[in-house]
């Protein structure tokens, strides 16, 4: 592996200062209304041009609000449309009289569902809301044609929602961007890259008169029907290595949108998308698809894609549709949508219902029930949740002069910290360096008290409100294994203190909800950290350290629908199939010798997760060939391809079975795998700088970015050196910051000299001991470090 260059050919450069950044951010509240039009037909015969009828009030953030309804419109221009506004009321008692109050609100149409329609949804962005002003909204929200012909109005009714968000206050947000930021997974971009490119393609389908190429192995590892048809005894004619499959009964665009989810387990744009009749067209088809190879995921996308779309010329096709392929939701979506006699009416007269009928005539039979059954209809199924609305916000308490507040404050005495406003609250952090009672003696107690609640909040109610508590580690972000969540509780006066006294190993705890008061001892851990374990951590930095306590305040009670939808996709399962695919190896065709191990695979996978594997695998980097053997030297690989087993053997040196098959773990499903040594901290720590090594290898940066922000959070005083090694090495920019941080304390620079891996460093990275001492040189300038300190034989003096 290169090393770096040596010290005496460069010139010095100092390193720049940290970058931050930070945000001023208003706390929002966010609360929503439903208005409900019943008797549509009357309010615009009634109600004419600029007129308007307004909601009942609501409360949201503790002001009040109404909604504006314009059935004909608020100009004259704006006749043929639909117009509503949101405005305010009546500010809060608490607010300032001539100060606006800034929100921002979104209408929505709701569908039969009661969903929002997302091309009728409407957001005002965020603006300044006073009493007595006409408000903020849209004077063409919807045409009413428009409404009219899409079948939302149901029963002669309709209903808008209207979502607000209020800002209640400001608060400060750091923005430092980590030291180390993985991308999200790109899982999906490679295997959709994969089917455009159509790199080592094995099977061919006919389809409607054109031809369309994919993979047999990514077809039989998502579609349990393409497995058998592929692999099993339904599989049809070959011919030499590529697959012939003949698809009848289906559109080669339709083929190909179920291609598309196949490979990137999302629904493709459709070249019509600008034609609603045809989406609805493509959408039926796909649907048929879905369910003619066994994938129920993208059935159920094309089922609550379809719901979106019916309407008085649809709702019968639909039905029959929902009925041949057991759509149980989009069934019931439309038997909700024929409940009004007028739309019944106009459906029964389309050529679709007489389909319906003569297709599907016991779906006719269950529909002349529920039209019978009207006069007492079974209840919809329906679910609501009180929920209350919170305001965040955080405070850092800095601990400076570690070492004599442990000193000075025996166990059962603490120092408070300064007061800050959370919610309109005051709340302060105590801090006890020697535990709150005598049996954690050896451990810092830390609790939330509530010092003062707001002016406005009712005397003698406790404040509902969760703290979590975080160590922080020398980039200022918490430490996840040192973080305390104490979960929601009321703060209140006199309350006792709520915590834990028993050791929890996972460091992560929950008490529930809670009441805060003033005067009460209030929440927190009397064993937060071991005093020992913190000395040792590396996260005392100049005899200090900092805890971030993050508090969350409940503000009011608000209802949540929790009605289930009618039609529930669940989440991507392209990972979960393709893992499923590692772990059978069916259709395996390239096998790789790690020491002393055989590790299978598939070669297209590969190729399309990694540029490396696929220049070795497909590409020019391939050298001698002899008729059916080819034998491939590329660094530390030597690969020999069989084409008369079509298995390509490929030797791998230098790298652990546990190691590479971490690797392929992650190219399939793009996650870090579970180790088995999980429990052992130093056997993580190794495998962590093996895969990336691995990764770095292969080109794979997103895995190697994990491992490195996998590894920050490993640096101590035993392994920094190594791992500034590592950094060094592989390019690793961020891990190698996250280590000169951390050698920023004399005493912690001390302790890593000492250990064999600096002796490492010196020999194999010089240049980077010398940005090291141009590290600790600026930190003697700042008064961080003290002057004439002795760095590796070098003697410091600025």
């Amino acid at each position: 592996m290169p090393s770096s260059a040596a010290i005496g050919g460069s010139e010095l450069v100092r390193p720049p200062p940290y970058s931050s950044a930070s945000a001023i951010i208003g706390g929002t509240v966010t609360g929503h209304h439903l208005l409900q039009i019943e008797g549509y037909t009357y309010t615009k015969e009634k109600i004419p041009n600029g007129k308007f009828k307004k909601s009942r009030l609501f409360n949201v953030g503790n002001h009040q609000w109404g909604l504006m309804y314009y059935p004909n419109g608020i100009r004259s221009e704006d006749a043929d449309s639909i117009s509503v506004f949101l405005y305010l009321a009546a500010a809060s008692a608490g607010h300032a009289q001539e100060q606006p109050v800034k929100a921002r609100a979104t209408f929505s149409m709701l569908d039969r569902a009661g969903k929002p329609v997302p091309s009728l949804t409407r957001n005002t962005g965020m603006h300044d809301y006073a009493v007595g002003r006409s408000g903020l909204g849209y004077v063409e929200f919807i045409k009413r044609e428009l409404l009219e012909k899409s079948g939302h109005v149901r029963d002669d009714g309709f209903a808008i929602r209207c979502d607000v968000t209020v800002v209640m206050e400001l608060r400060t947000e750091d923005r430092t961007p980590p030291l180390v930021e993985v991308p999200p997974s790109d899982l999906h971009r490679h295997l959709g890259g994969l089917l455009e490119s159509m790199d080592g393609a094995d099977v061919t389908f006919h389809v409607a008169g054109e031809e369309v190429r994919a993979h047999r192995y990514v077809l039989a590892a998502r579609s349990p029907v393409f497995k058998a048809e592929l692999f099993g005894q339904m599989k049809e004619s070959r011919s030499s290595n590529n697959t012939v499959v003949n698809v009848d009964d289906m559109e080669a665009e339709v083929f190909r949108a179920l291609l598309a989810f196949i490979y990137t387990d999302a629904l493709p744009e459709m070249k019509t998308k600008t034609k609603q009749e045809d989406e609805l067209v493509i959408a039926q088809h796909l649907l048929v698809a879905a369910d003619r190879y066994g994938m129920e995921r993208l059935k159920l996308l094309c089922e609550e894609k379809l719901v979106e779309y019916i309407d008085r010329g649809s709702a019968a096709t639909l039905m029959a549709l929902a009925e041949q392929h057991h759509c149980h939701g989009l069934k019931e979506a439309c038997f909700r949508f024929l409940e009004s006699k007028e739309t019944l009416n106009a459906v029964m007269a389309t050529d679709g219902f007489l389909h319906l009928m003569q297709s599907c005539p016991s779906l006719v039979k269950d529909l002349i029930f529920r039209v019978a059954d009207k006069g007492q209809p079974q209840p919809y199924s329906s679910a609501s949740a009180i929920v209350g609305s919170t305001v965040t916000g955080h405070h850092i308490l800095q601990i400076e002069g570690y070492s004599y507040t442990k000193e000075k404050l025996p166990n059962g005495k603490f120092i408070k910290s300064r007061s800050f406003n959370v919610g309109d609250h005051q709340w302060r952090l105590m801090y006890y360096p020697n535990g709150c009672r005598f049996e954690h003696a050896d451990s810092i107690s830390v609790f939330l008290q509530l010092a003062a609640a707001a002016a406005e909040h009712v005397q003698g109610q406790p404040v509902k409100a969760r703290a979590t508590f975080s160590l922080l580690d020398r980039a200022g972000k918490p430490v996840p294994c040192l973080t305390r969540n104490t979960g929601m509780h009321d703060f209140a006066v006199g309350a006792e203190a709520f915590g834990y006294n028993k050791p929890v190993p996972s460091y992560t705890r929950n008490t529930g909800m809670h009441d805060f008061a003033v005067g009460g001892s209030g929440f927190g851990y009397d064993k937060f950290i071991r005093r020992e374990l913190l000395e040792k951590s590396g996260h005392v930095r100049d005899d200090g350290f900092a805890i971030r306590c993050d508090v969350t305040v409940v503000m009011e009670l608000r209802t949540e629908d929790r009605t289930p939808p009618l039609v529930e996709v669940p989440p991507s399962d392209l990972h979960r199939h393709l893992g499923g695919l590692l772990e059978s190896m069916d259709g395996a065709d390239v096998t790789f010798h790690v020491a002393g191990e055989e590790v299978r695979a598939h070669r297209y996978v590969l190729a399309a997760r990694s540029p490396v594997f696929k220049a070795e695998l497909f590409g020019q980097m391939k050298e001698s060939r002899s008729s059916n053997n080819t034998v491939v030297n590329v660094d530390d690989m030597e690969a020999e391809e069989s084409r008369s087993s079509n298995n390509t053997v490929v030797n791998v040196d230098d790298m652990e079975a546990e190691v590479f098959r971490a690797l392929l773990a992650f190219i399939y499903t793009d996650a870090l795998p579970e180790t088995k040594t999980k429990t052992k901290q130093e056997d993580e720590l190794v495998i962590a700088q093996h895969l990336l090594v691995a990764a770095d290898r292969y080109g794979m940066e997103r895995l190697k970015l994990l491992c490195e922000e996998k590894l920050v959070e490993y640096i101590d005083r035993g392994s920094a050196a190594t791992l500034m090694a590592l950094a060094e090495q592989h390019h690793c920019h961020g891990l190698k910051e996250a280590c000169f941080r951390f050698l920023e304390s004399k005493e912690t620079l001390n302790a890593v000299m000492a250990t064999d891996g600096f002796l490492h460093l010196m020999q194999s990275c010089p240049s980077l001991v010398k940005d090291l001492i141009f590290r600790v040189a600026d930190l003697q300038s700042q008064g961080s470090i003290e002057p004439n300190f002795n760095l590796c034989g070098i003697h410091v003096a600025y």
